[in-house]
């Protein structure tokens, strides 16, 4: 007997009121939970490497600009909170997605070391870690 999906009745009283597009959206979510999740983690890392390019081009070039110091840090900093609000939504929407985060907090601990290294003297870590 060949297997079946059994997928949970999405259709609502007030989809009548709805567009099809979201009942399909819907549909899609009870297959895959975190389909929108996985959109928008992959959107971030191309967010990385975007930074990860220009940090080649313009930051490690110009190290002892001030606004560029600034920037980078910035940029840093956003990516890192971008970072750790995909792992609150996961956490929250599917907490046994461990290869996910794991995947994740790699990125963010890659992340946190530039930061940590270019941003970052002895003086600042000592009293980070208090």
């Amino acid at each position: 007997m060949p297997a079946t999906l059994e997928l949970p009745r999405v259709v609502r009283a007030e989809s009548v009121r709805s567009s099809p597009s979201e009942d399909w959206l819907g549909l899609l979510r009870s297959i895959n939970p975190i389909a929108e999740w996985e959109t928008r983690f992959a959107e971030w890392r191309k967010d990385i490497q975007e930074f990860r390019e220009t940090e080649q081009q313009c930051f490690f070039s110009q190290i002892e600009n001030t606004l560029l110091q600034h920037v980078h840090r910035g940029w840093l900093c956003s990516l890192i909170s971008q970072g750790e609000m995909l792992a609150v939504e996961l956490i929250n929407e599917l907490p046994k997605a461990t290869d996910q985060l794991k995947f994740l907090n790699l990125c963010l601990e890659n992340l946190t070391s530039s930061l940590e290294t270019w941003h970052m003297n002895e003086d600042d870590l000592v009293s980070v870690a208090r």
